[in-house]
């Protein structure tokens, strides 16, 4: 009778140390999981991004009324077209080390830039400055986790800047 109780308190033992193991390896490496991929959907976007900005200056050069469709995909995080600032500009909140707040760094025609998150992380940002490419952005809108069709347009110049329409 001794012998039995002290397997099954032995069994019972190891179970709980290997719980207490698996979960303290699942609660440490949770968060490194998952800066990892937001570092990996930051540089997938950055690429998005990019062709989106060649997809905007190709038909900016190819005159009135040209119009080609961009299929972008946002995993996690926010795209925002802004026509007042004319600016495009993705934004995502993450705890992973993107972007250093209050940084910006050029690549290409992208500006990617940091600022302190409200959540304890940072908001790294991918800007195209339409401005700079002789761009106006006609209207306004964001658009969250998803897949999207984007119609890009050139409606044309107005005070030597082509006018650009973007709609989902």
């Amino acid at each position: 009778m001794n012998k039995a109780l002290h397997v099954v308190i032995s069994s019972i033992l190891i179970f709980f140390i290997i719980l207490v193991t698996t979960m303290a390896t699942y609660f440490w490496g949770l968060p490194v999981i998952e800066k990892s991929k937001d570092a990996a959907i930051f540089e997938a976007m950055k690429t998005n991004m990019n062709s989106l900005s060649e997809t905007i200056k190709i038909v900016s050069r190819e005159g009135e009324n040209s119009r080609r469709i961009f299929i972008i995909h946002i995993p996690k995080g926010r795209l925002y077209f802004n026509d007042t600032s004319e600016l495009i500009y993705y934004e995502l909140d993450t705890k992973a080390n993107i972007a250093e707040p209050d940084s910006q760094v050029y690549e290409g025609n992208l500006l990617i830039c940091g600022e302190k998150s409200p959540h304890g992380g940072v908001i790294a940002k991918i800007i195209i400055n339409c401005s700079s490419l002789n761009i106006d952005l006609i209207n306004s809108f964001s658009l969250g986790k998803g897949y999207f069709n984007l119609s890009i347009e050139n409606e044309g110049v107005n005070q030597s800047k082509v006018m650009l329409e973007v709609v989902v």
